[in-house]
């Protein structure tokens, strides 16, 4: 296990939560531009105050993961999940090591660019898309 100090563990997580703050942000600002979705309208989607929304873009939240789904549903997108080895730029999935362009959805679709062996667990499971 990486052993990073406590200002570089802090510091690591703020980054992240504010990269899904601006994620979430920028999709919101999108959908208010095509369809006029307010921060007032995500809220009712979500079934929350309009004030845990602003308190929630005001300042780097700490969702759970399950808001982070429900962020996703409510407006309208999926979330690609991986991990990037630090060293070696390698990439993880929920289903295995790529080393080719490949993405696992929140909704477990599985989109391929080029031809990559996943575990064979997960080709029982998910159906696979050519891009």
């Amino acid at each position: 296990m990486n052993n990073l100090d406590t200002y570089t563990r802090d510091y690591r997580r703020h980054i992240t939560r504010a990269a899904f703050q601006s994620l979430f942000w920028n999709v919101l600002l999108k959908r208010k531009k095509e369809s006029g979705l307010t921060l007032k309208g995500l809220a009712d989607k979500l079934g929350v105050h309009k004030s845990y929304m602003t308190r929630s873009f005001s300042s780097p939240p700490n969702w759970q993961i399950d808001k982070l789904s429900d962020l996703a549903d409510a407006l309208e997108v999926e979330l690609v999940i991986e991990a990037r080895d630090q060293k070696t730029g390698r990439i993880f999935t929920a289903f295995g090591v790529q080393n080719s362009p490949m993405t696992m959805t929140t909704h477990g679709s599985m989109h391929v660019q080029t031809a990559v062996e996943p575990p064979t667990s997960a080709l029982e499971k998910v159906n696979r898309v050519t891009a």
